[in-house]
């Protein structure tokens, strides 16, 4: 009887064990691949934006990336200019590359793509984060 014990008990753990990490890893996987369908998306959107002329009103440093560490969540608000003459304030969140972190600082004129609320950047070290 012991000796069904000392068998069946383990046994039985790491197989709750193994149930438990599969549960995990596939909501994980779940999740990522509902991230990479946004980020599709958006960069679908990101053809058919329009370019326009935009200057940075403030950029904030948010966090790093825990995949990449050379990538930053920035808070990044803008004056987009409409029509010539008129502009409006768009407060968006970007991935931006260290890199390429020194050509964002505030009071800079940059080029982004808009497509209705979207805002995305054109440069190669920064793209638009999905919400």
């Amino acid at each position: 009887m012991t000796l069904y014990f000392v068998v069946l008990v383990p046994l039985a753990v790491i197989i709750l064990l193994a149930l438990f990490f599969y549960r995990v890893f596939t909501r994980s996987a779940a999740k990522d691949r509902k991230y990479l369908e946004e980020v599709k998306r958006l960069e679908e959107l990101k053809r058919q934006g329009e370019f326009r002329a935009a200057k940075l009103v403030s950029v904030q440093p948010y966090q790093a990336s825990m995949y990449a560490p050379g990538l930053r969540t920035v808070n990044i608000r803008l004056e987009i200019e409409d029509s010539p003459g008129k502009f409006r304030t768009h407060s968006c969140k970007w991935m931006v590359d260290d890199y390429f972190a020194s050509s964002f600082q505030p009071g800079q004129d940059i080029q982004v793509k808009v497509i209705d609320e979207y805002v995305f950047p054109t440069s190669d070290g920064a793209k638009l984060l999905p919400d």
